[in-house]
C-alpha cells in the first residue's frame, strides 16, 4: 500500500456523520508482500492479500479468499509492463517516497491494459479478487493541478465500474481513495482503511501514531460509509512497532470496538504481524452479495 496524498481534503469530502460501531463477525485477514513463507502459513486466515506477481503458493488448506495487489494510480519500475506504459506516454510524474510513477488514468490505453491484461493474468494465477491501490494518487494529481489533470477522479470512478462490469464475480477491495466512495462503494466487497491509528514516518524511519484529527476524520467517514453500505466489509491496516506488543494489542482493541476487521503489521508487509490472543476468531467470512460466484472473465 502507498501513503496517501491530500489526506484531509479527501477524508472530509462530502457531508458525513458517524454512528456507533456495528457488531459484525470478525474476519481474520492479512496482507503479505513477500514470497518466503509457504502457502500453509496462511491457512488460519479467511482473507489473504498478496502481491499479484511475487507471492507464496495459493495452496493453503482450508483455502482463504485470495486478493492480488494491483496498483491503478501508479506503476513501479520493476513491474514487467512498466517500459510499455512508459513508451505509451502514460506516466505523469514520480512518487518520490516510493520511486513509483503516477499513471494518467484518463488514457483508455491504461484501462485496456488493466481490463485485458493485468486482471486476466491475476485470475490465471488463481486469485479470487483484487485489491485496487493508489487511486488516491490520481485524486491528488487533480487536486494539485486541476487544469492539467482535470477528470482524473471521473476516470478512477469509470475504471472501477468497468472492472465490476467486466468481472461481475470478482471480489474487489479498494484501499482508501475515500472521495470516490459515494460513487462506487456499491461496486466493492471490501474497503481497506490504511493507517487509521498507526503509521510510518519515512523521513525519520520510525513508526508514529496517526494524529487524533486524522484518525477521527477517517472514523467519521468509515462509519458513514457503513451506514450507506452495511454489507461492505471494512478492513483496517495499521503500522506499529513490532516490539511494542501492548501498543499492537491496543490498536486491535480499538478497531474491533469500531466494528472493523483489523490487521497490524510492519510497513513493508513482509512478515505475519504479531497478534494478541484471539484478536480474530478463525473462520470464513459471510458471503457477500456476490455469494459463491467465482471470478469469471468476460469475453
Amino acid at each position: 500500500m502507498r501513503a496517501c496524498f491530500g489526506l484531509m481534503t479527501f477524508l472530509l469530502a462530502g457531508c458525513l456523520s458517524g454512528p456507533g460501531a456495528r457488531s459484525k463477525e470478525p474476519l481474520p485477514w492479512i496482507a503479505y508482500y513477500a514470497s518466503d513463507l509457504p502457502g500453509e502459513a496462511f491457512s488460519r486466515f479467511a482473507l489473504v492479500i498478496f502481491d499479484a506477481e511475487d507471492h507464496p503458493p495459493l495452496s493453503a488448506r482450508p483455502r482463504p479468499i485470495y486478493l492480488g495487489y494491483l496498483s491503478l494510480g501508479e506503476v513501479d519500475p520493476f513491474r514487467p509492463y512498466f517500459e510499455a506504459v512508459e513508451r505509451e506516454g502514460l506516466l505523469a510524474g514520480v512518487n518520490d517516497r516510493w520511486g513509483s510513477h503516477f499513471v494518467d488514468l484518463r488514457d483508455p490505453r491504461w484501462s485496456a491494459r488493466v481490463l485485458d491484461e493485468l486482471l486476466p493474468a491475476l485470475l490465471d494465477r488463481g486469485f479470487d479478487g483484487v485489491l485496487l491501490d493508489t487511486l488516491d494518487s490520481s485524486l491528488y494529481l487533480e487536486e494539485q493541478e486541476p487544469i492539467r489533470f482535470k477528470g482524473m477522479q471521473d476516470a478512477a470512478v469509470r475504471l472501477v465500474r468497468q472492472i465490476r462490469t467486466r468481472y461481475p464475480g470478482l471480489r474487489i477491495a479498494m484501499n482508501r481513495a475515500y472521495a470516490l466512495l459515494p460513487r462506487i462503494d456499491g461496486e466493492l466487497d471490501y474497503l481497506l482503511a490504511e493507517s487509521v491509528y498507526g503509521g510510518y514516518d519515512f523521513e525519520r524511519k520510525t513508526y508514529v501514531p496517526v494524529t487524533r484529527a486524522e484518525s477521527q476524520a477517517q472514523l467519521k467517514l468509515l462509519h458513514a460509509t457503513r451506514l450507506r453500505r452495511p454489507a461492505l466489509d471494512i478492513l483496517t491496516l495499521d503500522y506499529w512497532n513490532p516490539a511494542d506488543t501492548a501498543g499492537i494489542a491496543r490498536v486491535y482493541r480499538k478497531q474491533k470496538a469500531n466494528g472493523f476487521h483489523p490487521y497490524v503489521s510492519t510497513i513493508l508487509l513482509d512478515r505475519i504481524g504479531k497478534m494478541p490472543a484471539d484478536p480474530n476468531q478463525p473462520g470464513k467470512p459471510a458471503l457477500s452479495r456476490r455469494s459463491e460466484a467465482l471470478p469469471t472473465r468476460a469475453h
